[in-house]
């Protein structure tokens, strides 16, 4: 019994979407699922170099953010940055993992958003060494300022909503 070699012809784009192709010897459940995976994989590669493109965006708009000077300074360099924050650390985890739910990331981007804005309160020798150099500024912040929470808030429930639509139209 000679077994015919499964063929699938090359992905291609369909209405804005990679689908493939239809199978030359008929349905397959190994193949169905070889179909799937491979659908996904082209997706995912599509969902990650977007959330590439975004973070390349964001980290230098949110450090833009902190130098500010123009109208509404005080509000965007202490307070609209945190949004922008929010956002590049949960493009960068789906990026690393794009296969987590955004509304789980951008939940717990928040809650370790919540951590270091508190840790802010303390000042330990060497948490004030890590704090005077510009990474150390940019990433566990200096002064404690209650109202962060609420623009923490924003950024995460953005987040979510943003980067849970831009994963549903990739797919």
């Amino acid at each position: 019994m000679r077994v015919d070699p499964i063929m699938l012809r090359v992905a291609e784009l369909n209405s804005d979407r990679y689908k493939l192709g239809v199978l030359t010897y008929g349905w397959n459940p190994f193949v169905f699922i070889l179909d799937l995976v491979i659908l996904r994989s082209i997706n995912m590669k599509k969902y990650r170099l977007i959330l590439f493109y975004l973070l390349v965006f964001l980290i230098p708009f949110g450090i833009f953010t902190k130098y500010y000077q123009g109208l509404f300074q005080e509000w965007i360099n202490n307070s609209f940055g945190g949004i922008i924050y929010i956002m590049a650390w949960t493009a960068l985890i789906l990026l690393i993992q794009p296969r987590y739910h955004p509304k789980n990331v951008a939940f717990w981007v928040f809650i370790v958003n919540v951590v270091l804005e508190i840790l802010q309160l303390w000042h330990p020798p060497f948490l004030e060494a890590i704090r005077a150099t510009f990474l150390g500024r940019m990433l566990l912040g200096t002064t404690f300022v209650f109202s962060d929470f609420i623009y923490y808030g924003i950024g995460a429930l953005f987040s979510a909503w943003f980067f849970s639509i831009l994963k549903h139209r990739v797919r």
